[in-house]
This record gives structure tokens, sequence and C-alpha cells, in this order.
């Protein structure tokens, strides 16, 4: 059986969503991921993922987790990303739902 590592989580999180962000030219603040179930401890991934963005151009963004039911084991999707607001109004998350390889 092949076992995902907190850093090839980290790693294929952070390949997408940089991706995106580039392609729709703002700056991320905020990722959520939905997956079946969460393989790790409680935070263990979210901690791990602020450690492997920390001096990268997305070095403040923040991860949530979705458990869905609903998703096969295995499959991690790429639901939204939040981009920074201006203080005055809250930004629109783009809703993207791709399916990360992993």
């Amino acid at each position: 059986m092949y076992e995902m590592t907190l850093e090839k989580y980290c790693r294929a999180v952070y390949k997408y969503t940089f991706a995106h962000a580039l392609s729709s030219a703002f700056y991320a603040a905020h990722v959520i991921v939905r997956l079946k179930k969460n393989p790790f401890e409680d935070g263990a991934l979210e901690e791990a993922f602020r450690r492997y963005v920390w001096d990268t151009p997305l070095s403040n963004l923040d991860l949530t987790i979705i458990e869905d039911s609903s998703l096969e084991d295995g499959v991690l999707i790429l639901d939204a990303i939040e981009p920074f607001g201006d203080g005055e109004s809250v930004p629109e998350g783009v809703f993207i739902n791709e399916r990360i390889p992993l």
C-alpha cells in the first residue's frame, strides 16, 4: 500500500495552489482542501503546511481541511482559494474543485 507523508501532501497542495494563484493573478491567503479522512493527527497537516510554505511566495497561506465522507480514499480535492482582502470587504474565494493526484 502506498502511504503519503506529510511532506508529500504539503507539496501537492502547495503546487496546485501556487499554479492557480499565478494564473488568477492574486495573492492567496487561504486554501481549502477536502478529503475523505485526514490520515494524520489533528492539526499535524496544517502545522506541517505552515512550515512547508514558510519561506515561499505563499508564506502567509493558511490551510483548512474538510473531511468529506462522500469522497474515495486517497482523493484530495483542491476546493477553493481565498485571496487577501483590502480590509474593507470580504474577498471572494475562487472555487476550484480540482482533484490533486497523490
